[in-house]
């Protein structure tokens, strides 16, 4: 174990407080590694911790719902005089995404892909490149699975 010198705000009258907290750096090296390499190192206990370990899944979901309800904001117009735009196909879009999903439900399960891999696809029901999608489908790459 190491240590490492912290300054912290909140002493008397908002003074700098310095302390001195463990460090781990094998820890935190495994803490950032990506899922798919974490994996290669374990056991069997890893392969899917997202269903299989309840603290990786409470974190995962607790980051989606919470990015989830922070509302979608479509605007026109220059960057300096932004307007938003209220009423749109691609607002209404983005509220009822699919028959299966609201468009919150569609932002968290976006995120919920994007920790698990690191990638998040969406898949687009249009007749042309060039109409506003009529349903938008989010799914998570089968190259992610084991």
């Amino acid at each position: 174990m190491m240590s490492i010198n912290l300054t912290l705000w909140g002493g008397s009258a908002g003074q700098a407080v310095r302390r001195e907290v463990p460090y781990f750096p094998e820890a935190t090296r495994l803490f950032f590694l990506s899922p798919h390499l974490l994996t290669e190192l374990s056991d069997s206990r890893l392969k899917q911790p997202y269903r299989d370990h309840v603290c990786v899944y409470a974190c995962i979901n607790a980051i989606a719902q919470r990015l989830s309800g922070v509302p979608l904001l479509f605007k026109i117009g220059s960057r300096k005089d932004p307007n938003v735009v209220e009423s749109h196909q691609l607002v209404d879009l983005f509220e009822t995404p699919n028959p299966m999903m609201s468009g919150s439900q569609l932002v968290e399960a976006t995120f919920v892909y994007l920790e698990l891999t690191g990638e998040a696809f969406y898949i687009a029901e249009r007749q042309s490149e060039w109409e506003i999608p009529k349903e938008i489908w989010v799914f998570h790459s089968a190259g992610s699975r084991k």
